[in-house]
């Protein structure tokens, strides 16, 4: 399997379905939350990472036969090197890479996101993956389901 397949965006995931993306007054507030929360997400790789390959390996099977074949050393690495590239740039850089994710990010979604962003205020990298754990897991579910029963 390659390893580029295994994207773990952790704040606006690219959901593959047919919905409207969302618009409104708020999104400047977004672009920086997310910028904020991959900058969190990068200092707290280690942790952060083993919360979103677990949801990831319940819900999508290529992720558990990824970990299988490959190892789940190997998985983290390449979650973890995602961590750190999402966070690096120039901050305008970042920027623009979170308003591309957020035009794209489905209003479904949106409360989940909102939840995870809301993390980085939580002291300690622990403390942080453990409030990302259940928000990370409902954008997981999302993007595992089929269009038609969302």
């Amino acid at each position: 399997m390659k390893h580029n397949a295994l994207i773990f965006l952790p704040l606006l995931i690219a959901c593959d379905v047919a919905e409207s993306p969302g618009t409104d007054s708020s999104a400047a507030g977004l672009v920086e939350q997310c910028v904020e929360f991959r900058e969190r997400a990068a200092t707290c790789a280690d942790a952060t990472i083993d919360v979103m390959i677990a949801a990831r390996a319940r819900h999508q099977p290529r992720i558990a036969s990824a970990i299988e074949a490959e190892g789940l050393d190997a998985i983290r690495d390449v979650g973890i090197s995602e961590l750190k590239k999402e966070a690096a740039g120039s901050l305008d850089e970042r920027r623009d890479a979170c308003a591309t994710a957020s035009q794209r990010m489905p209003t479904t979604v949106r409360p989940h996101v909102e939840a995870m962003g809301a993390c980085v205020e939580r002291e300690g990298c622990e403390a942080f993956a453990a409030c990302v754990a259940e928000p990370f897991e409902q954008l997981v579910l999302h993007q595992s389901r089929p269009p038609s029963a969302l």
